[in-house]
């Protein structure tokens, strides 16, 4: 039989569980004249206090564009498959859709180009921006309207039950198809270290072209000029001798081990190794030239390289070259390439 203290301690517990969940139903928002000082000039409520009157400007349902000729009534059968726009701008009255304006790099840069472009949108956004001191605190107003733009917009749809059908998937398809495509993604093998990656050519969040992905082909770029054909910076001459340099490695003896390879770098075999012309003489370089390409203006045979061809160089290679280092000793034995000869 329970004591009368545990029966009043489970009559407690019980009493305080039904309490609890009571609580949960009556919770609401706090009346803004009675929240501090201190947290009204708080990034946070700054940023809230915008986002909400960012939402006043937008239509309730902004998922989904507006019916064809109207300027009030949303397109709502999306059971039909209709292709739908790839985007649509959210404002309240503004009929905008991708089908209005030039083909861009994809739907973010073509709602953002419109909402720059339309002086209404992008003074309103301004406005509020400045109202709540978000343009002093910081330096990329770019980022800053687009954010509140980009919080308006999901703060919208989250009030509201999504409609969803045949239309919405394959406006979500065409999307994915914008970053997905055969010619943005490949597998290439990084020129200083042979290890394969991922290049993903994607976009940012305004929809311009960015390299995305663990390895890309830095094009007319200054660093691997440098590298390649000589610099008067101490440090890149000596990543050049570190990593690159056929000669360095041939002094060091360290090609006493594979001397007997079939691939070991000659005057006639290629298979880990180009020529390259730095300070006006020729050198030869260890390397993995196997997704390396000539471009256009590349005058030179195969066997060679400059900074026009397409050089595939993985992010970690090249952070390394740009600060003129040279590679972890540790790559010895997680590389394929006989480039790792950094002490």
């Amino acid at each position: 039989m329970a004591s009368p203290e545990n029966e009043l301690s489970e009559a407690s517990s019980t009493d305080g569980e039904i309490s609890d969940e009571d609580d949960l139903y009556n919770l609401k928002e706090r009346a803004h004249d009675t929240l501090p000082e201190k947290y009204k000039n708080s990034d946070r409520f700054r940023w809230w206090s915008a986002t909400q009157e960012a939402m006043q400007l937008l239509r309730d349902d902004v998922t989904l564009p507006l019916k064809p000729g109207s300027s009030i009534e949303v397109f709502t059968d999306v059971d039909s498959g209709v292709q739908l726009p790839s985007w649509h701008c959210a404002f309240q009255n503004c009929t905008v859709t991708s089908l209005d304006l030039p083909h861009g790099h994809g739907h973010e840069d073509g709602i953002w180009r419109h909402i720059c472009e339309d002086s209404n949108h992008h003074k309103d956004l301004k406005r509020i921006a400045a109202q709540e001191c978000l343009l002093t605190q910081h330096k990329n107003h770019e980022y800053v309207l687009f954010t509140l733009y980009a919080a308006a917009v999901a703060e919208k749809a989250r009030s509201t039950m999504p409609v969803l059908g045949m239309s919405t998937d394959r406006r979500t398809l065409q999307h994915v198809g914008e970053v997905l495509r055969e010619d943005s993604v490949s597998v290439l093998m990084c020129f200083i270290c042979a290890c394969k990656h991922i290049r993903h050519r994607g976009y940012d969040l305004f929809g311009r072209p960015i390299e995305k992905g663990k390895i890309y082909c830095p094009t007319n770029d200054k660093v691997l000029r440098g590298l390649l054909h000589g610099s008067e910076e101490e440090s890149t001459e000596q990543s050049f001798e570190y990593n690159l340099s056929c000669d360095f490695w041939k002094k060091r003896r360290l090609h006493e081990a594979v001397e007997m390879d079939p691939f070991f770098p000659d005057e006639e075999t290629f298979e880990w190794s180009r020529r390259v012309t730095r300070h006006d003489v020729q050198k030869t370089m260890l390397c993995c030239p196997e997704d390396v390409r000539r471009s256009s203006r590349c005058k030179h045979e195969d066997t060679e390289v400059c900074w026009r061809c397409e050089i595939p160089v993985c992010n970690e290679c090249y952070n390394i070259l740009k600060r003129g280092g040279k590679f972890p000793r540790r790559w010895r034995t997680t590389t394929t390439s006989p480039i790792s000869i950094a002490t």
